[in-house]
């Protein structure tokens, strides 16, 4: 009986190790999930704003593009003229 209790008391003892164990694994890889979920959203912020000044670019262009045109349509009228 007393072999079967220190049986036990190891067995427990080896099993409260693992479950320590298992429990540091899954702290070293949330916080690596944590810091890879930063990066990731840190990364989209900065396509989104990249995405927003290439949008605001291409709009203030536009209107130059325009007055061009224009520009160019009012020369022809008075080269032909």
């Amino acid at each position: 009986l007393n072999q079967t209790v220190q049986d036990l008391k190891q067995q427990l003892s080896r099993e409260q190790q693992q479950c320590a164990d298992s429990r540091q694994q899954c702290a070293e890889s949330r916080q690596q999930l944590e810091a890879e979920l930063r990066d990731k959203s840190q990364m989209l912020d900065q396509i989104n704003k990249l995405k927003a000044y290439i949008a605001e670019t291409e709009l203030a262009h536009r209107p130059a593009l325009a007055w061009k045109m224009e520009t160019e349509t009012v020369e022809n009228k008075l080269k032909i003229s």
